[in-house]
């Protein structure tokens, strides 16, 4: 069971949101924050948080009221919880055995059925297949293209980059090497029953962490049961070393084999039994969907397991998994970052809108220059056609000056004409 927040912050945060301002929000988590978070979801009430339990539904409950209270939005068709069954199967007894050895249920081996059946036996020749790897990206086949069908295969955990830096992506492990997709590619390879080869150095943990999580309750979708594989487990590498040297096989030069990618599988003609009880239930639970809205319709997900291993009312004292760090400590994580990511986007939209506040009146401003620079231009075209009529003005002044002169002239003309006039009539009377 998971519980998934989704992130559609794509466009805002390329828009609003800086590197520099998520670092601001991050440094706002503080301790007694996550302290909150993890003491809760490990606290004896809830009872380990198994799937379809009383204190797995108060897990639910707690996590759909968290996001609720930051203000986040329901992210499964309008409701914060996204319904779905599983099928769950407990190991109740287990043996394994090759020819006349037998290996320890816990101390050797440990695994589980998921045989509809309560009694289960399943029987076959054991393959090592190195990695069980097959990638394009990697360009590596640990198969090529071998008849595993029926076939217990027996495979090494993580991947090659564990063992030489060089390769895959170094110490950093891919899903490839992860043990979920161990068990994945023996099915798609039609496998009956896979071994994981444990080893505290290539799991990352030890064998007690095994023991806890494979000796109770198993949990799958229905789909995911509809293959050939019927048995998944680990073996310890000391009872595997063990188990081959007994039949003069190094398990060392298996190793160094499967470092090639011309590695092919290797058939131990080790025939193995593995027989035992298991029962099964239908859980109904629920994964808690928030949802962080951005402008696009993508998103980012983040998402953390509510589930822990819950409780063993077989064992003395303290008889529940409380699973502080496994995995309230990656809920509280997620839970309190996801209010500071809220709050970054509610400062984010306050800033685009004072930012659209701005541009309004930046805008009336452009507006208002826009205005006096086109008055202006008017003013300067009336300039302009002033001082064209004061130039014709000018012009016709000097047009009238010239007449005036010549008037001027005409009319002295005209004087003296007359006083010569003047003249001849006296001279007439006389």
């Amino acid at each position: 069971m998971r519980t998934w927040l989704l992130y559609g912050l794509i466009g805002l945060i390329s828009l609003t949101l800086s590197a520099t301002d998520f670092k601001k929000q991050a440094e706002k988590l503080t301790r007694s924050e996550m302290q909150s978070v993890i003491q809760i979801m490990g606290h004896d009430l809830f009872e380990g948080r198994a799937p379809g339990t009383r204190g797995g539904d108060l897990a639910e409950l707690y996590c759909q009221s968290m996001f609720k209270w930051m203000g986040l939005q329901p992210g499964w068709k309008n409701e914060f919880a996204q319904p779905f069954t599983m099928k769950g199967f407990t190991t109740t007894e287990l043996t394994v055995e090759s020819g006349d050895t037998k290996l320890k249920y816990l101390e050797d081996i440990v695994g589980n059925s998921v045989h509809e059946d309560e009694d289960f036996s399943i029987e076959g020749d054991t393959v090592f297949i190195g990695f069980g790897i097959k990638s394009d990206i990697w360009q590596w086949d640990d198969f090529k293209k071998s008849d595993l069908k029926n076939k217990i295969v027996i495979v090494r955990v993580n991947d090659p980059g564990s063992i030489d830096p060089k390769m895959f992506e170094g110490n950093i492990m891919t899903y490839f090497g992860r043990w979920r997709y161990k068990i994945e590619e023996a099915q798609a390879q039609g496998a009956k029953a896979i071994l994981i080869i444990h080893t505290d150095s290539s799991a990352g943990y030890g064998w007690h962490v095994v023991q806890n999580s494979w000796s109770g309750e198993q949990l799958y979708l229905p789909e995911s049961l509809e293959n050939n594989l019927k048995f998944s487990g680990w073996i310890k590498e000391a009872t595997l070393r063990k188990l081959l040297s007994d039949r003069k096989i190094n398990l060392d030069k298996l190793y160094s084999s499967s470092m090639k990618k011309s590695f092919k599988p290797v058939p131990l003609k080790i025939p193995l039994k593995i027989t035992g009880k298991c029962k099964k239930r239908l859980i109904n639970a629920n994964n808690i969907v928030a949802e962080i809205p951005g402008k696009s319709e993508k998103r980012i997900v983040l998402s953390a397991h509510i589930d822990h291993l819950g409780l063993n009312p077989t064992m003395q004292g303290d008889q529940i998994f409380n699973g502080a760090i496994d995995n309230g400590s990656a809920v509280a994580a997620m839970e309190t970052g996801s209010r500071q990511v809220e709050g970054g986007v509610e400062q984010a939209k306050q800033a685009m809108q004072a930012l659209q506040q701005i541009n309004g009146s930046v805008k009336r401003v452009v507006e208002m220059i826009q205005g006096i620079a086109a008055a202006t231009r008017s003013q300067s075209q009336a300039t302009d056609t002033i001082t064209v009529r004061v130039e014709e003005i000018s012009e016709m002044a000097k047009d009238n000056s010239k007449h005036i002169d010549q008037t001027t002239q005409a009319s002295h003309d005209l004087h003296k004409l007359s006083a010569h006039f003047q003249q001849l009539v006296s001279r007439f009377q006389v």
